[in-house]
């Protein structure tokens, strides 16, 4: 599933109520506390990492899992976007929390491959901050995903002029 970020009873509130606790947890997954989730119930980092998984090998299933090129849509929003780009792209979660826009409606171009895969593990990746950081996290995370190159990020020209 490519829904949002489940944030258990958080869900509903104003951004504005809830943003330090979510920048927190944030903070603990980009520092490889993936165990930790949102106070009553939610995701944790790890069932997060676990979702994006599943979803980029459901894109390679639907494409029927062979070589010749297929053009999909997958629709999200957006912090679930920025957490699947921070696994595409390998660079610390917290980095894509506070500083990747996805503006509405935007487009991110992803060439995911169909027959070539990739291990990623914690105390080998920069999702968690980097070798020292991912440390806490170590060879206890591991996703094995299809190879993805990232073309464009938060494409807006076709937005423009929009009301």
């Amino acid at each position: 599933s490519i829904g949002e970020i489940d944030f258990g009873l958080q869900e509903g509130m104003s951004s504005a109520s809830v943003l330090s606790e979510m920048y927190q947890i944030y903070s603990s997954w980009s520092v490889g506390l993936i165990d930790v989730g949102p106070a009553g119930g939610g995701e944790t980092g790890r069932e997060v990492l676990e979702r994006i998984g599943q979803s980029f090998h459901s894109i390679v299933k639907l494409s029927g899992g062979t070589s010749q090129r297929h053009d999909l849509v997958a629709v999200s929003h957006g912090q679930f976007l920025r957490m699947m780009l921070a696994v595409a792209l390998d660079v610390p979660v917290f980095r894509v929390f506070t500083t990747m826009q996805q503006m509405n409606g935007c487009i991110n171009v992803l060439d995911i491959s169909t027959t070539e895969n990739v291990t990623i593990t914690g105390d080998q990746c920069n999702l968690f901050g980097g070798p020292f950081l991912s440390r806490l996290t170590g060879e206890d995370f591991n996703m094995t995903l299809p190879k993805i190159n990232v073309i464009r990020i938060n494409e807006i020209g076709h937005l423009e002029g929009l009301a």
